[in-house]
């Protein structure tokens, strides 16, 4: 959703019951979030293979629809992907032991007026058998364990216009992006009116995307000293009085 924090799907977990057999395949994926832009439309992720065994993997993708908001749904890729606007490739990969295959995404959609967010699932199609035990005793079964991975994609507009809007009544906040790109509050702590005895904020540590609005009650009154990120690496302070 941060797509670091909110829709930022690391390590989902599927478990299967199997009876007999064993697989020890793992993969790890960097980066899990992108940003493209009409001047980069384009970014290769990098899968590499950490188990012990060949890795087969396969990649789906999906949009998602008002992120971060009441009404938010989700368009699965069909067969055409410009449907959804974005092309994945290769959509399944074979990885040897220790090598690395890429994953190319590809914005083919016009240039938006405000992000348009996807999820990239990679997941292998077998994984690691973990024993199941009745007390000291090893049972003939196991579980199946495959670790995947979401990798949030964020294609940009233009001009971006970050705003960020705090509308606050004693300990009740309200924030609202109110602006054309997703803004991910990185830090928040509120300090004593002197500006000591600061206590970090971690509840208001969140992706706000266009159009969403985040409800948060404070523990006490006072002002807020904030650090939003809007592209990986900005970052810009705000205050909230």
């Amino acid at each position: 959703m941060n797509m670091r924090y909110f829709l930022q799907w690391v390590g989902f977990l599927f478990i299967s019951l199997l009876v007999q057999g064993a697989y020890a395949s793992a993969i790890s994926v960097y980066p899990l979030e992108v940003d493209l832009n009409p001047q980069a439309r384009y970014y290769d992720i990098q899968v590499h293979n950490v188990g012990n065994d060949t890795a087969y993997v396969k990649i789906a993708v999906e949009r998602i629809n008002h992120p971060g908001q009441p009404d938010q749904s989700l368009t699965q890729l069909q067969d055409n992907p410009y449907q959804i606007g974005l092309i994945v490739t290769p959509s399944k990969v074979v990885i040897p032991v220790g090598q690395t295959r890429i994953v190319r995404v590809l914005y083919v959609g016009q240039p938006p007026v405000s992000d348009v967010v996807y999820h990239v699932k990679i997941s292998p199609v077998t994984g690691q058998l973990v024993a199941l035990y009745s007390g000291a005793k090893q049972l003939d079964a196991g579980v199946q364990l495959i670790i995947a991975y979401g990798v949030s994609v964020y294609a940009r507009p233009l001009h971006l216009n970050p705003h960020i809007t705090a509308v606050r009544y004693g300990t009740a906040l309200t924030l609202s992006n109110t602006g054309n790109t997703s803004v991910l509050i990185t830090l928040c702590k509120q300090c004593a009116s002197d500006g000591t005895h600061c206590e970090p904020l971690p509840s208001l540590l969140k992706r706000l995307f266009p159009g969403s609005v985040a409800q948060i009650i404070l523990q006490k009154e006072g002002p807020l000293e904030c650090q939003e990120e809007v592209l990986h690496g900005q970052f810009l302070p705000f205050d909230i009085k």
